[in-house]
């Protein structure tokens, strides 16, 4: 990862609950923002209809198409914790969404996933 340019605020300046991330930490310098990064978060994270182990599904998928290093980092070892296994990582990780890993509901979301960051 490349080094950080601004330094990261402490920890202790998070709202209580939320994880010390180094992107919250770095989101800390806006603190008018900083509310509504977490409630999008909280949105995309906690209140939608796809279970743990689909969004991670996509936060993996999405940060091999955009090359983010630091989603893919954050996200594997959660992943882990929803089941998501290894070989689904490592095809993921080389953008491989038609292997026979994936069951035909698992390609269907990431088919649709997969579109949806091609844009139009």
């Amino acid at each position: 990862m490349s080094p950080v340019r601004i330094p990261y605020r402490p920890a202790s300046v998070l709202p209580v609950g939320i994880p010390p991330l180094n992107l919250f930490r770095m989101w800390a310098h806006s603190p008018s923002t900083l509310p509504h990064a977490i409630s999008l978060g909280t949105a995309c994270f906690r209140d939608t209809s796809l279970s743990p182990y689909q969004r991670e599904l996509v936060c993996l998928l999405n940060a091999q198409r955009l090359c983010c290093e630091y989603q893919c980092k954050q996200h594997i070892q959660i992943a882990r914790t929803t089941g998501v296994s290894d070989s689904q990582i490592e095809a993921l990780s080389a953008g491989n969404i038609t292997s026979d890993v994936w069951s035909n509901q698992e390609k269907a979301l990431l088919a649709f996933v997969d579109e949806v960051i091609a844009g139009p």
